[in-house]
C-alpha cells in the first residue's frame, strides 16, 4: 500500500461471491461469536461485518486500547466466548507470544483468521500449536478490489 486513501467500487455480486464462499470456508450456518477488531474504513470491517450479523452471529467490538494487549486481548476473547477472529500480524503474533509464556491456548475457538500483512510460517506453527487440531486456521490476504480476502 502507498498509505494514501483510495476509494474502491464493489460490485454486490463481488460481495455476494465472497459472501457465499466464507458460508462454505468457515461454516458460518453454525451461529458464531465474531471479534471485531479493524477499523471502519479497512475492508477486513465490512468482511467481519457480513460474517457475522450477515449469518445470524454476534459481532463483538473490541475496545482500541485492548488490541496490543495480549492479556485483555485473551480475557476478551475467553470471556466473549469468541468462535471467530480475523487478525492482523501485528496482534496476533504478541498474543501467541503472550498464550505461549503463560500456559494459554486458543483451544476454545473455531476459526482464526490472520491476513492484511506478511505472516512467517514460524508464527502459523505457534499458532497450530496454541489452537490444537480442531481450530480451523486461515492466512487471508487479498485486495479490495477483489471484494475482500
Amino acid at each position: 500500500s502507498t498509505g494514501t486513501p483510495k476509494g474502491v467500487m464493489v460490485e454486490h455480486r463481488g460481495l455476494m461471491a465472497v459472501s457465499a464462499a466464507w458460508e462454505r470456508l468457515y461454516a458460518l450456518h453454525n451461529p458464531l461469536n465474531h471479534l471485531q477488531m479493524a477499523g471502519f474504513s479497512f475492508d477486513v470491517f465490512s468482511a467481519d461485518l457480513i460474517r457475522a450479523l450477515g449469518f445470524g452471529g454476534t459481532l463483538v467490538l473490541c475496545p482500541r486500547d485492548t488490541l496490543m494487549d495480549p492479556p485483555a486481548l485473551y480475557r476478551l476473547l475467553s470471556e466473549a466466548r469468541i468462535d471467530f477472529a480475523d487478525f492482523v500480524p501485528a496482534v496476533l503474533n504478541p498474543l501467541l507470544v503472550w498464550a505461549q509464556e503463560t500456559g494459554r491456548n486458543l483451544s476454545f475457538m473455531s476459526t482464526v483468521v490472520c491476513g492484511s500483512d506478511i505472516w512467517t510460517a514460524h508464527s502459523a506453527r505457534q499458532l497450530r500449536r496454541l489452537c490444537g487440531e480442531r481450530v480451523q486456521i486461515v492466512q487471508a490476504y487479498g485486495v479490495t478490489e477483489a471484494s475482500i480476502d
